[in-house]
């Protein structure tokens, strides 16, 4: 690059690299290179009876890492740049929404990072490019001095809602954020599970022995779905969730009643279309389970799927950013929607 005249940033991403090697590989580059780093990766948590690592990105887990930290500071010890790999709007979790709605997450992901004394910071991958407010948060983080995770939470609420709905978003926002906390973390889950597809992912009377595929086709593969975490735990995580969540959306849903804008419409729906996705793995998971065994069980859980896909139907109707994902295209549009209504529906027929 330098041979060739450039000027352009040069960035080693340490993606997988192992820990071990890094102080050899730092040791070594040329003084203009900057050392860019996962700042969540090798972040601890647990979630319901599993303690794991991050291990791909996350919003439901807040970083930096302290291996992150002590890479920086082995790239800061040389003279070097650094700069923080976070995605700020969605990632993997569920990577079918334009963002996600837990903004307290992010902003204090934000502020952790601005605290470390990082050069700069890469925001996205290939998910959560849409404007939205979690890309707000990030401006506010820039300026001068530095905003509390509160004042940032609120300057983007009244810009993008206006000052009277402004507390009530940050309300949201909040239990939204409790309830993300509760995702069942895993790089299978992330690439495997169904939450992505949400309602659109078809269900089966009988096992199909398809193995699920990374991000596009989960199919009925719940050994590949559930990672390090037991079916129970996978199903009751999703369900912990779901019912949290509810509580943000219903906060939203009851504020863009009292105060009828187009912004709060889609604030609303962005968060509710998430719930029906997470309500819907939930679902699937106990289908599966009980699929065999408990057939009264399993009606009721295909009616619900029924519901959810006529829901999120409407949604995704008004909202064409619902589903989509720059790297797969659409995971589903409207019509994947209504196969899944008639899917149920032949598996519930004598």
């Amino acid at each position: 690059m330098r041979l060739a005249g450039s000027k352009g940033k040069f960035l080693l991403y340490t993606w997988s690299t192992p820990e071990k090697w890094l102080p050899g590989l730092i040791e070594g580059l040329p003084e203009s290179t900057w050392v860019l780093c996962i700042s969540e990766w090798g972040m601890p948590f647990t979630r319901g009876d599993y303690t794991g690592k991050i291990n791909e990105y996350s919003i439901s887990v807040v970083g930096p890492s302290e291996q992150s930290l002590r890479q920086w500071k082995l790239a800061q010890h040389r003279g070097l740049q650094t700069a923080a790999k976070m995605q700020v709007a969605n990632t993997f979790e569920i990577s079918s929404m334009p963002y996600v709605s837990a903004l307290r997450l992010v902003a204090q992901h934000l502020a952790n990072i601005t605290a470390t004394g990082v050069n700069g910071v890469m925001l996205g991958w290939t998910n959560g490019g849409s404007p939205s407010p979690n890309l707000d948060l990030v401006a506010e983080f820039t300026r001068s001095p530095r905003p509390s995770v509160a004042e940032a939470l609120e300057a983007v609420a009244v810009k993008r809602f206006g000052s009277a709905a402004a507390p009530e978003v940050v309300r949201a926002w909040h239990l939204l954020s409790d309830a993300y906390e509760e995702f069942p973390f895993d790089i299978s889950v992330c690439y495997n599970a169904p939450q992505s597809l949400g309602p659109a992912n078809l269900l089966f009377a009988q096992p199909t022995g398809f193995p699920a595929t990374m991000v596009t086709y989960p199919f009925d593969d719940l050994e590949g779905w559930r990672g390090p975490y037991s079916e129970q735990t996978l199903q009751s995580q999703f369900e912990k969730m779901t019912e949290l969540w509810k509580r943000g959306v219903s906060v939203l849903e009851a504020l863009r009643q009292e105060h009828p804008s187009s912004a709060l419409d889609d604030e609303w729906r962005i968060a509710e279309a998430a719930r029906i996705h997470f309500q819907s793995t939930a679902n699937q998971i106990h289908y599966i389970r009980v699929r065999q065994t408990d057939l009264a069980t399993a009606k009721v859980i295909l009616r619900d799927e029924i519901q959810l896909a006529r829901q999120l139907f409407d949604l995704v109707a008004q909202d064409s950013r619902i589903g989509f994902e720059a790297t797969n295209q659409y995971g589903y549009i409207r019509f994947d929607l209504v196969e899944k209504i008639l899917n149920c529906r032949q598996i519930l027929s004598p």
